[in-house]
């Protein structure tokens, strides 16, 4: 896949902000059928099923008081956002989807502790191709493999307790 997302924005007040955004990309999907596709006796490990390029426009609203966006310990963060787009290749038509997330931040049991949680919902129509589809595990839901979930609707949650050692060592326990 290459391609190039641009996003513009513009602060309402201290903690809303409403942008606009705009990505075209270029993608190949390949299957990984262990299946003799091209017919030489062995099996193909991978092959290449749809290459296409993709556009689309996403506006969005965000609300965000936490302290700090990349360490948070206190705050609130919301964003909503709708995907419009067109993609080409085998099957090219139009999709759209609509994702809602929320967080939350708090002092925790002890000072160096602090409770996260996070809370993130999605809906797509069922022409979004595969490469544009909901991909929930690894960073999106701890525990599980990136990916390990996919499909045209979601819904993950996550509590997190995070302690800090040092500025750059913390322990994560979640769920």
């Amino acid at each position: 896949t290459y391609g190039a997302k641009i996003n513009v924005g513009k602060g309402l007040s201290k903690f809303v902000r409403i942008g606009l955004g705009t990505k075209a990309e270029y993608i190949e999907e390949f299957s990984n059928d262990d299946e003799d596709i091209d017919g030489d006796g062995e099996d193909d490990d991978k092959h290449l099923t749809d290459a296409y390029g993709l556009w689309s426009l996403y506006p969005y609203i965000t609300y965000d008081t936490r302290n700090n966006p990349m360490n948070p310990t206190r705050g609130e963060y919301a964003k909503y956002q709708i995907e419009g787009g067109y993609a080409g290749g085998y099957d090219a038509d139009t999709f759209a989807n609509t994702t809602l997330e929320l967080r939350k931040y708090h002092k925790g049991f002890s000072k160096n502790n602090t409770m996260a949680y996070k809370a993130v919902s999605g809906i797509m129509t069922d022409t979004t191709k595969e490469s544009q589809r909901f991909w929930v595990g690894g960073n999106s839901l701890r525990g599980y493999d990136g990916g390990f979930f996919q499909g045209t609707q979601k819904i993950v949650g996550t509590i997190e307790n995070r302690q800090q050692i040092n500025e750059i060592v913390g322990l994560v326990a979640f769920m």
